[in-house]
């Protein structure tokens, strides 16, 4: 059933240069490092799965879209029409990966862990249960959070969904995050499906310009 929930991002202006066939252009080493660390991902453990899943997406980004920071090089893939169109297909053909996208997006937008600690304190981070938190970061504009200018009912893009997978990956490499908190596990487990679905089902490793 052709998905109706999931809509492609329209971000104005003109789309950043992404060039996927640099990845297949790395030293042979590199690349099999990447493939070794995506096929290492495959674990029932979120918090190691997910990190070993980063470090092989990130070295893929670095090469399409890099060099530049982190953050940069995820805005050009959230604006690049390719991928927004691979999201969309892979929604509609998967019910079980648009299912993951909409339970995910039912948590965003997700909240920088250093500006919310900073802002609301640390007691107020760790004592108050998810709706509550909530309730006093969303209106607090100090707090930094991604998708930025998200609203429950907006239809998950793949902007959207990069990065929320991106705050999730900065909260847990620069934040406190525990496997023993439920919330923590399920955001870092909902990334780690979501993504690792995604480049598995869309062959992303193997994407090169010619086939554009």
């Amino acid at each position: 059933m052709p998905c109706t929930k999931l809509a492609p991002n329209t971000l104005p202006g003109e789309f950043p240069m992404v060039s996927f066939s640099q990845f297949q252009q790395l030293h042979p080493e590199a690349r099999r490092l990447t493939l070794d660390l995506f096929e290492g991902s495959d674990s029932d453990d979120p918090f190691y799965g997910f990190s070993l899943l980063w470090m092989s997406f990130n070295g893929w980004m670095s090469a399409v879209a890099g060099p530049a920071p982190d953050a940069h090089m995820i805005n050009n893939l959230a604006a690049n029409p390719r991928l927004m169109t691979a999201f969309i297909d892979l929604a509609n053909e998967s019910a079980r990966f648009r299912d993951r996208v909409e339970e995910f997006a039912s948590w965003w937008p997700i909240f920088d862990s250093q500006t919310a600690r900073k802002y609301l304190h640390r007691s107020l981070y760790e004592v108050h249960d998810r709706e509550d938190f909530y309730q006093l970061a969303f209106p607090d504009e100090r707090i930094r959070r991604r998708p930025r200018d998200w609203a429950h009912g907006n239809a998950p893009r793949w902007g959207d969904l990069l990065q929320a997978i991106y705050q999730v990956r900065c909260n847990l490499f620069h934040g406190t995050k525990s496997p023993v908190n439920w919330g923590d596990s399920a955001l870092v487990g909902m990334s780690h499906q979501t993504l690792r679905m995604f480049v598995a089902r869309s062959g992303l490793y193997d994407w090169d310009d010619i086939d554009a």
